[in-house]
């Protein structure tokens, strides 16, 4: 009875994670299969039980999962274990799913080993990292096709953390010399005297933008 209540307890929490959660045994074999996993891959239990786990993998993760299968029969030294890994899932229908995996060693008392494999998956998180990525992009061509402009961003310290060739031309400086530069350094000494960039910087933060006119100094010396 008690074994029968800890299973139920076992299935209760495992059937609301929100994440795959897959038992196999030391060869691969899948053993439990929760709702989550269902969810994820497509496949209902009945599908899935006394597969190997190959089954949710690509070919080439197969592959490797094999080897690592074989290495740990002989060895029994599980390198994967405890070391969270991005991987891909294949679903039943073909398709793949980026997944989050951390994998977990037991065994019970008739001294028989396993494997649970929590998978979460993290399609939301790729495709916000896409996004970013191809906003950046957008961002850096705008930035390196205004030549004409000298574009800046600045940190909450004033100091450069992007520029464009038209800063780099326009102020005279070469990259190197811009990362890190203090935007101090553009200003009049009359102007610096006058606390100026720390009064356009404090605009700017209070209200979202600010226009001015003003000199500014090259590299060189000279005034713009």
């Amino acid at each position: 009875k008690e074994i029968r209540r800890s299973g139920e307890r076992y299935r209760a929490v495992v059937d609301t994670a929100a994440d795959a959660i897959v038992l196999v045994d030391q060869h691969g074999t899948i053993l439990s299969f929760n709702r989550a996993a269902e969810t994820i891959f497509g496949f209902s239990p009945d599908e899935v039980m006394g597969q190997t786990v190959n089954l949710l993998m690509p070919d080439d993760q197969a592959k490797v999962h094999d080897e690592n299968v074989n290495r740990y029969v002989a060895t029994r030294v599980a390198h994967v274990v405890g070391i969270g890994r991005e991987v891909e899932g294949r679903r039943k229908d073909g398709s793949l799913v980026p997944l989050h995996l951390s994998l977990a060693k037991w065994s019970n008392g008739a001294g028989e080993i396993g494997f649970t494999a929590i998978m979460r998956d993290i399609t939301e998180q790729k495709t916000a990292q896409r996004a970013l990525q191809e906003s950046e992009y957008q961002f850096r061509l705008f930035m390196d096709c205004a030549t004409d402009y000298a574009i800046y961003q600045l940190d909450l310290n004033h100091k450069f953390v992007k520029w464009n060739k038209g800063a780099e031309r326009i102020l005279g400086y070469s990259a190197a010399e811009l990362d890190g530069f203090h935007i101090n350094r553009l200003f009049l000494d009359e102007d610096l005297k006058d606390n100026k960039p720390d009064r356009i910087m404090a605009c700017a933060i209070e209200q979202g933008r600010h226009e001015t006119e003003g000199w500014r100094v090259r590299k060189d010396g000279t005034s713009f």
